[in-house]
């Protein structure tokens, strides 16, 4: 009887904290957020057809003791987003180009000021990062369940390919800018910070947008490269001597090209820790 009794109140309270009920006895559906805080800055919040919740927005969060680089040269590793006109970039600092753009961060700015090495690279997986709190740098798992395309990672057969992906398309062998756009993600074309190794320098990508690459005229004169980071690891780069000069990571990466991805390609490669990139946050489950 005692034991019964014991049960019976175990069952009790995981009913309560599992199904809380409002003063009509009927369970209480957690409200959808529609925005989220963090750093001084509100940000708003799209639930995308992977049934998941994401900054509809770049993360625009200043880490602290940071402040933001107009030199992609430097190892500042936070860095203002730029314009480019197919030549020459042009550093963006007023309010409105940030909010819209979002800053650039190398890898260990992004993982909250680690120092990155042999041993600890691949295991930020899912990493908070400099997040929201309740919010974490996406995986590459998560960034294909949206695009269904990922070149392969070390160790795999071959590229991954997802068909049941939110956004994937056949023809594009990877998800439309556009459709992503459609739904409410609102991409943002910051362009990236190259630095492919520890040894080279860095430099803004200048790669733009026209009716030479794209069929979408509300996209021209904006940036054609521009990555969302994974926060998951893939391999150690090496120079010829043998010596570490990279990590490799995976991102999310645009391409725009006549006349095969003209609304521009959305699809997972590669991308190095040294190099700067935007940041979408997603939701923790």
């Amino acid at each position: 009887m005692k034991r019964f009794i014991l049960v019976f109140m175990a069952v009790a309270a995981v009913s309560l904290t599992s199904c809380k009920k409002n003063n009509d006895n009927k369970p209480v559906v957690p409200e959808e957020p529609k925005t989220v805080e963090w750093g001084g800055a509100t940000y708003n919040v799209v639930k995308m057809g992977d049934g998941r919740f994401w900054l509809a927005e770049p993360l625009r969060y200043v880490p602290k003791g940071k402040t933001a680089s107009d030199n992609p040269n430097d190892d500042s590793g936070f860095w203002y987003p730029y314009k480019s006109d197919g030549t020459k970039c042009t550093p963006l600092k007023d309010e409105a180009s940030i909010k819209e753009l979002g800053y650039l961060y190398d890898y260990e700015t992004a993982l909250g000021g680690v120092k990155l090495n042999k041993d600890n690279f691949m295991s930020f997986e899912e990493a908070q990062g400099i997040c929201p709190d309740g919010w974490h740098i996406p995986t590459r798992t998560e960034l294909i369940a949206l695009c269904g395309f990922s070149i392969k990672k070390a160790g795999e057969a071959d590229k991954v390919v997802n068909e049941q992906a939110a956004y994937y398309d056949a023809e594009y062998k990877g998800a439309k800018v556009t459709a992503l756009d459609a739904a409410g993600f609102k991409w943002n074309f910051s362009g990236t910070v190259a630095r492919n190794s520890s040894t080279l320098k860095g430099s803004y990508v200048n790669n733009i947008i026209s009716e030479t690459n794209s069929t979408v005229s509300g996209y021209f004169g904006k940036n054609a490269l521009t990555y969302i980071m994974s926060s998951t690891g893939d391999s150690v780069g090496k120079d010829k001597a043998g010596n570490i000069n990279n990590y490799k990571f995976f991102g999310m990466m645009t391409a725009f090209k006549k006349p095969n991805t003209p609304e521009g390609r959305l699809s997972v490669l590669y991308t190095n820790y040294k190099s700067g990139y935007s940041i979408r946050c997603i939701k923790n489950l």
